[in-house]
């Protein structure tokens, strides 16, 4: 080497000790990275491999020398193993196209890889060179010979190097290129080029660095004068070609990028840089140039999505960007991407979703020249794309999966009487030829594929089957349905094919994120998944089994939502509590442990509903898998309707091992713990003191200390069980006032996993659930200055919400509790200041007021009036006039008069049935609202908020749901574009929320024609009635409206959770029109105008 020895380089003496020679190289890979010094790295990879290829020459002649029998052909041959040049270059130590570092043992398995190795005489006369080098230095004069072995054996490289190239000129690809160049009138023609780059020359050498040597050699002397190479000279398709096919995709400033990938592409990328740097480019009016970002939603197709990003692109780039070379370079790219992931061995089940995405891009509704050149997508490729594969079919050995997967999702089996065949026979013919009984594999009626097929048809007409009884509003799955579930799993191919990848993938695609699924095809499926297998995407199995547990957690939900049937609850005592009460412990793990979390570190964002960020919440957690009975807490802690609170809490306490009295004490949203009756605000136990105790419990005599340690006090319901911190169900109670410091966790972590599995919980979601129970990120920090410790902590619970008040010696702080943790929520203007001043005891009452000040004020009743044994008809003219008495009170203090049209809309909008409208009824539903009860008094009731608002009247849809918004908008739309006559939208009915998942609780928007006739479309057909209690006779079934309740509070939106409310009144609203500073009401909901 020139400036630098290879040792060195290296860092160490000569040697011929190759294990000394890779350490030394690892450890100076470790502090020359490709990424941030590529020339430095190269250097480093020469003086390695020459380091090598000295080793080896030295220890064939010694072993020539020794008598041992291993000849020169021998260490020729070992020779032969090792690929070896004078400007070796970072491909052959890194084939992959994103330049992964490796260590010293990686760069010599990738050496041998390499995609074209080839000998020749060239090799063969260095290697021998090399040998008798090594034989000529003396062991006297061993550091003058190896000076003089190094410098010999950099020239008979170089030399050797050189001939290959001036071979590979004279023939073979590089040959023939040169031919094209020197073709004046071909060289400037693009499709001799594209033909040339899909050729099978090129292709056997793309990966061969003598190629791109050589490529560089022939234009230093063909372009070459005394200014220097004249690169505006290169063929402009050559250069375009050459980038496609080395998959180079330009930025947005036309640049590409290709450092640290094989050498042939680097190159590549090198000309592009430098010959499109040089290009008169006139810019191109491509269309896209008006397009403009803001313009384009989240929600908008990929393919505009498409438009924008090559709109952007400047310069040159837009060359590539072209739609002919855009499929080509996306076709290489795929080719390239899938040859280094099989390189690799990443061509695995594991890694299916990845090629499997890649391949698809080969369907023939995914080819550019087959559909007619139209607009392109993402998935859009080139026909080049099906000659690449079969040339990489017949040059690389691919696993069965590969083949099995081109040649089904292809359809290649019919190819004989197709358009397609001309396309696709070449891949057919390669297939065929390196897997001759694929047919039989794939199609025969006894073939693991259809009976794949056969089976997954059952499975999914049950679910269909299924999915129409709970359109119907049957949720129990039919003894007819469970019988054919019990017959599907008994078939013979079920015993085949259960393990089989293929199966799995598509249950994954259908049946994991299904709700709706009959309960007892989810549990068989869910015990079959929790088997011992070695399934080759843990990950997945893991998705199934959860998408499993959340749809029967979905139909226990569902069972319980439904208002026909009576349900009762059962095990709501305290004494109910065990290892078997699956409704405790879905309550309990939701909000006992407060709001646990861990933050997953993964290079994808997770959308999970349980997900914020990156940090896995507990009791979201719970709440999306597991979905625990609202009315099961209701009934286990005593929550009273009425007052919308807990009148007498229930608490469980017991002794522990040091004689002081824990109690837990239940709440709605919370439970609340205590030691000798005082508040455990910081935990009380180490983690060492909890294992203690959960390993004294006896799983066994669970029963028996169940029966004997309860001892019941009505008259406080609290239960007490004075030896009983030996059972698992307390060693959870305890576990949430432990404290369980970063360097426990691991343990802490396998501890309560072991407990857990004696719980009613899917044994997928325990690992997760163990996670986040370690983690004890819950409690507050201790502070080192008790000046700054929480003095006391008061809460306050309402259904919807739940406040807490944390007491300082300085301060008092107040939060909402969420699901992803304690929400700051600022005191009022005044407020802090005032509470500052105040004396330790005064601070404590002042925050007990201030938590009572936050529960929402009781809406009060205006009239309720019942719909029971009317038509519905006569039900929606009573609703009306219910609807117009709800905002008749709210206007009467005012003395106000029902709305007249105006503004915004114009006179000659304003037709006489407009006017004749607003009078009758629209003038006092300006923005009404009643509570449909669904049910019968006898029955469980359901509340529904039904309202009625007229345009530029009411609160900001927006703010309560955007997609609400959306869909009212394009409902609007749709529904003037369908009304034949002039009319007027003037309004629109709305609900609450989206009560049911199978019904649709989108606005909907209704006009008043011309004619006086009422119109309104839901996308199915346009409606027509006569009057507005017509018009909803035909919108709405409220066959199951029993009852029709009107208050006299204001509609408003929560700033919580977006729910519509009803609480504050008309007076509340005037305050906060009136008032300069934020007012309480305020802080709360949202009103409108």
């Amino acid at each position: 080497m020139n400036e630098k020895s290879i040792w060195e380089l290296l860092e160490i003496e000569p040697t011929n000790d190759k294990q000394k020679i890779r350490k030394a190289y690892a450890q100076q890979t470790k502090s020359h990275h490709l990424e941030e010094d590529p020339q430095a790295f190269g250097e480093l990879n020469r003086a390695y491999q020459q380091a090598l290829q000295y080793a080896k020459a030295v220890e064939g002649k010694a072993d020539e020398g020794s008598g041992e029998g291993r000849g020169t052909a021998e260490s020729r041959t070992d020779l032969n193993g090792e690929k070896c040049g004078a400007d070796q270059e970072v491909a052959e130590s890194r084939t992959d196209l994103n330049g992964e570092e490796s260590d010293a043992d990686q760069e010599v398995a990738e050496s041998r890889t390499d995609l074209n190795r080839e000998e020749s005489d060239a090799d063969r006369e260095v290697e021998g060179s090399c040998a008798d080098l090594a034989e000529k230095s003396g062991v006297q004069d061993r550091e003058k010979g190896i000076e003089k072995t190094e410098k010999s054996l950099l020239e008979k490289l170089a030399q050797a190097e050189q001939k290959a190239i001036e071979q590979s000129r004279e023939k073979g690809a590089l040959g023939r290129l040169i031919a094209l160049l020197e073709d004046e009138k071909n060289a400037k023609k693009a499709e001799v080029f594209r033909n040339y780059f899909l050729s099978e020359d090129f292709l056997n050498e793309q990966f061969d660095d003598k190629f791109g040597k050589g490529l560089m050699q022939f234009v230093e002397e063909k372009y070459f004068n005394a200014q220097g190479i004249e690169w505006q000279s290169l063929p402009r398709p050559l250069i375009i070609e050459l980038a496609i096919a080395y998959g180079l995709y330009p930025d947005s400033f036309g640049e590409v990028n290709a450092e640290g990938s094989f050498y042939n592409r680097v190159i590549a990328g090198k000309l592009w840089k430098i010959c499109s740097s040089v290009w008169d480019f006139p810019k191109e009016n491509t269309g896209s140039d008006e397009l403009n970002p803001k313009d384009f939603r989240v929600q908008d197709s990929p393919e505009l999505m498409e438009k924008l990003m090559i709109s952007r692109i400047s310069g040159t780039g837009r060359l590539l960007m072209r739609a002919e070379n855009l499929v080509r370079l996306r076709s290489f790219s795929d080719y390239l991407a899938l040859r280094m992931m099989n390189q690799r061995g990443l061509l695995t089940e594991k890694e299916k979703e990845v090629w499997e995405r890649i391949l698809d891009g080969g369907k023939v509704n995914h080819l550019y020249e087959k559909n007619g050149r139209k607009d392109i997508y993402p998935e859009t490729r080139s026909t080049s794309l099906l000659l690449l594969y079969a040339h990489w079919v017949n040059t690389d050995d691919l696993p069965d999966c590969i083949y099995r997967y081109m040649y089904r999702e292809y359809d290649l089996k019919n190819l004989d009487h197709s358009s397609r065949k001309a396309i696709y026979l070449p891949l057919k013919t390669a297939i065929l030829s390196r897997f001759p009984n694929i047919e039989y594999e794939l199609f025969d009626k006894d073939s693991t594929e259809q009976m794949i097929r056969k089976w997954y048809q059952e499975l999914m007409q049950i679910v269909t089957d299924y999915h129409s009884c709970y359109d119907r509003r049957e949720y129990d799955e039919t003894e007819e349905i469970r019988s054919r579930i019990e017959v599907l799993f008994q078939h013979r191919e079920w015993e085949k094919i259960r393990y089989e990848p293929d199966l799995f993938d598509k249950m994954m695609l259908q049946i994991a994120p299904r709700k709706v699924l009959p309960e007892t095809l989810a549990k068989k499926l869910s015990a079959f998944y929790q088997e011992d297998y070695p399934w080759p995407r843990p990950e997945d199995v893991y998705r199934m089994q959860e998408g499993l547990a959340i749809s029967m957690a979905f139909h226990r939900n569902l069972l319980e939502m439904d208002y026909r049937y009576p349900r009762e609850y059962k095990n709501t005592e305290l004494s109910a509590i065990n290892g078997d009460n699956r409704d405790f412990w879905e309550y309990f793990l939701m909000i006992g442990f407060g709001c646990r979390s861990f933050t997953s570190v993964t290079d994808r964002q997770s959308t999970k509903d349980y997900v914020q960020g990156n940090v896995w919440s507990l009791p979201a957690y719970m709440q999306t898998v597991y979905m625990p009975s609202m009315g099961w807490r209701k009934a286990f802690v005593g929550f009273d309707e009425e007052e919308n609170a807990i009148l007498s809490p229930k608490s469980l306490e017991f002794l522990l091992p040091d004689g002081r009295r824990f109690r837990a004490e239940f709440h709605l949203h919370i439970v609340r713990y205590f030691i000798d009756e005082a508040p455990v605000i910081y935990p009380v136990l180490t983690f060492k003191e909890w294992k203690k105790m959960a390993e004294n419990c006896s799983e066994t005599s669970r029963e028996s200390q169940t029966e004997t340690c309860f001892e019941t006090f009505r008259e406080d319901q609290t239960e007490s069980c004075p030896k009983n911190h030996r059972t698992p169900e307390q060693s959870f109670l305890l576990l949430a006032v432990t404290a369980i410091r970063d360097e426990e966790r691991e343990e802490a972590e396998a501890v309560i996993l072991t407990r857990l599995k004696h719980l009613p919980l899917a044994p997928a979601t325990l690992p997760v659930l163990a996670k986040m129970l370690a983690a004890d990120n819950a409690w507050p920090p201790v502070p080192e200055n008790d000046a700054r410790r929480i003095q006391a902590v008061f809460y306050e619970e309402q259904e919807r919400f739940c406040f807490k008040a944390e007491v300082g010696m300085r301060s008092i702080k107040t939060y909402r509790k969420t699901h992803f943790g304690w929400e700051d929520l600022p005191l009022l203007p005044g407020e802090g200041k005032a509470a500052k001043a105040l004396d330790p005891e005064g601070k404590k009452q002042f925050a007990v007021q201030k938590l009572r000040s936050l529960r929402q004020p009781k809406p009060v009743l205006l009239a309720s009036y019942s719909l029971e044994g009317m038509e519905n008809k006569e039900k929606m003219r009573r609703i009306i006039d219910a609807l117009k008495e709800q905002e008749q009170y709210r206007k009467a203090a005012k003395r106000m008069l029902p709305y007249v049209p105006g503004w915004p809309w114009s006179s000659e909008e304003i037709t006489p049935a407009v006017r004749k409208f607003f009078a009758e009824d629209g003038g006092w539903m300006t923005e009404s609202y009643v509570l449909l009860q669904m049910g019968s008094r006898k029955k469980p009731c359901f509340e529904r908020i039904f309202y009625t608002k007229m345009n530029i009247f009411g609160f900001d849809l927006s703010f309560q749901s955007l997609e609400f918004t959306e869909n009212l908008n394009v409902r609007t739309r749709a529904l003037s574009q369908k009304i034949r006559e002039k009319h007027l939208v003037v309004g629109h009915f709305g609900w609450g929320k989206s009560y049911e998942a199978r019904k649709s609780f989108d606005p909907l928007p209704f006009a008043v024609g011309e004619s006086g006739l009422f119109y309104a479309y839901d996308f199915l057909r346009l409606y027509k009635a006569e009057s507005l209690e017509d018009l909803m006779d035909k919108l709405f079934d409220f066959s199951e409206v029993s009852r029709v309740d009107s208050y006299k509070g204001r509609l408003s939106v929560s700033r919580f959770d977006h729910e519509l409310e009803y609480c504050y009144t008309e007076e509340d609203f005037q305050n906060y029109l009136d008032s300069k500073t934020k007012t309480l009401p305020d802080m709360f909901t949202k009103f409108g105008i």
